[in-house]
């Protein structure tokens, strides 16, 4: 995500510094200095290198992820970089569905953003957080919809329930925008498509070719308890996508409580966010990798 925003920026024009660790892949540095990039080594457990990073900045813009050494103990040491640095503006690593309105304790990673934002709310950084549903290209994957094989939809709750998706390359392209936006507000909101699980089946059935059959799992209440049970047995080293916190994500999805209304996408009308997923390919029909499948544009 990091590479697509750079990559984003600059072809608005912007100047963009970006922070790498010295252990990051040198092919994958050595294309964001060709691409326009000035490149700087810091790591967000290094206060002197944010510091130094963050010197003469408007816009810091986030994009790391892990838990919360690095959402809220990482993040809070860049937001002091950027304070000191005096930089006017900051878009933490949220990306995410609106949990500035799910419950408190319902989502582990969400909670952490949460707990970052209300820093970042008493910081003189004034801070924007891009909001966009679900990655679209978890359609792709089989991580969300009917099983890429088998075509078996398990869907828990209201069959009709919008979900919001965004392509990451939109994200990309949406994150771009608002950075340059000095006018953009608290909380930005966008969406590439905003479809039901009913509606998610019918389309990757057409896709695919593949028939979809929808299992009605049982309840969000029914979802909650076995997250509950899944998390207590949960003996393994901490991960940042257990099955459990992915499940959890669903859980804000399917009780509607992290939809993204009102939506801002009609703020960046530059952006033509991609609408229906299009699957193509052996690897992608086997949910293995997202190396052949393509989106179309589409308004439907």
């Amino acid at each position: 995500m990091g590479s697509k925003i750079v990559h984003e920026l600059l072809a608005l024009g912007a100047t963009v510094r970006v922070t790498h660790r010295a252990s990051s892949n040198a092919d994958q540095v050595a294309r964001l200095a060709a691409a326009g990039a000035e490149l700087v080594i810091a790591d967000l457990a290094d206060e002197p290198s944010l510091a130094r990073a963050c010197k003469g900045i408007d816009v810091v813009v986030s994009s790391v992820q892990g838990l919360r050494e690095t959402i809220v103990d990482g993040q809070l040491r860049l937001l002091r970089a950027a304070e000191e640095g005096g930089v006017a503006r900051m878009l933490p690593s949220d990306y995410a569905l609106d949990f500035f309105k799910t419950q408190e304790g319902g989502n582990r990673n969400l909670d952490l953003r949460r707990e970052f934002n209300h820093a970042l709310d008493a910081s003189r950084v004034r801070g924007t957080s891009l909001l966009c549903g679900a990655f679209m290209d978890l359609v792709a994957m089989g991580a969300i919809g009917p099983d890429v094989k088998t075509g078996v939809y398990r869907v828990w709750g209201d069959l009709d329930q919008p979900y919001d998706l965004t392509c990451t390359d939109d994200v990309a392209r949406y994150i771009a925008a608002v950075a340059l936006d000095a006018g953009a507000g608290r909380v930005v909101r966008v969406a590439g498509d905003t479809r039901s699980p009913r509606e998610l089946a019918a389309i990757c059935e057409e896709l695919r070719g593949v028939p979809s059959k929808i299992e009605h799992a049982g309840s969000v209440e029914d979802l909650t308890h076995l997250i509950d049970r899944m998390h207590g047995a949960d003996a393994g080293p901490p991960s940042v996508f257990p099955v459990w916190q992915q499940m959890q994500y669903g859980r804000d999805m399917a009780s509607g409580l992290g939809r993204l209304v009102p939506l801002d996408n009609a703020r960046y009308p530059t952006v033509a966010p991609l609408k229906t997923c299009r699957l193509m390919g052996n690897e992608a029909s086997s949910g293995n990798s997202l190396s052949s499948w393509s989106c179309s544009r589409r308004d439907d």
